[in-house]
């Protein structure tokens, strides 16, 4: 019997570790939010997410890309992928938020 349902790629999939920041921008498109990490982030939350990927990685992300991904087959809700990158526009590690 044939499945209907679809695998949901994560995140971690979705954008590999260590690839350019360009690539990503190439296959996904123009993020819905570019954050500059070495400045004053007025996001206490991503700040938090941040420091937790420092303390997992051992490397304080740069920047962050946020792209809003529709989920299920039919795309019945919304994830919000967070894009961490190294000071050379590397993927450090990335971060998946449930939204509806």
């Amino acid at each position: 019997m044939a499945s209907c349902a679809t695998r949901e790629v994560p995140p971690e999939e979705r954008y590999p570790a260590n690839t350019p920041r360009s690539e990503i921008l190439q296959m996904f498109g123009e993020p819905s939010k570019h954050v500059d990490l070495s400045a004053r982030v007025e996001d206490k939350r991503l700040e938090n997410v941040a420091e937790g990927v420092r303390r997992q990685t051992g490397t304080m992300p740069a920047s962050c890309d946020i792209y809003h991904v529709l989920r299920g087959l039919f795309g019945m809700g919304m994830y919000e992928d967070y894009v961490f990158y190294t000071t050379d526009d590397l993927v450090l590690q990335t971060r998946r938020r449930f939204l509806d």
